[in-house]
């Protein structure tokens, strides 16, 4: 099972984003609908390494919340340069 992590709002260095390991925090309340973005580390569609929720509420505010995953497969130079997401970063 792949690991999951919280993503740091501003990491404000490297040893800040090493630290920020806490769990994440799920937005709540009702909402007019939750999108979700996933990204991936290579053409597979099983290497999900981030997980992102935009919740919209009835009023039209958004709460969003993300998470790096760990995908357990290579990263291509393609997604990396994509997203900026990389192994280093899961």
């Amino acid at each position: 099972m792949p690991h999951a992590k919280s993503v740091p709002t501003r990491p404000d260095t490297e040893k800040d984003l090493a630290q920020d390991i806490r769990p994440a925090s799920l937005p709540l309340g009702p909402f007019r609908f939750i999108a979700l973005d996933v990204e991936t580390a290579c053409k597979d569609a099983a290497s999900i390494c981030q997980i992102g929720l935009a919740c919209v509420h009835s009023d039209n505010r958004i709460e969003s919340f993300a998470t790096y995953v760990n995908p357990e497969h290579r990263f291509d130079r393609f997604n990396i340069e994509l997203h900026g997401i990389g192994p280093e970063t899961v």
